[in-house]
């Protein structure tokens, strides 16, 4: 099953928030971003090594 994220960018329309406040306020960077745009896998690793 492939994975979409579509239904984040309608809910951040609906919503009226940019794509910038929500790499800010996430504290994710402009490539994460990217990548979910593409529907390409983004890794849930949080560790800080």
């Amino acid at each position: 099953m492939a994975v979409t994220y579509k239904k984040l960018f309608h809910l951040l329309i609906d919503r009226g928030i940019s794509t910038a406040e929500l790499t800010e306020k996430a504290g994710f960077s402009a490539n994460i971003l990217t990548r979910l745009r593409r529907d390409q896998y983004v890794s849930l690793d949080s560790s800080n090594a």
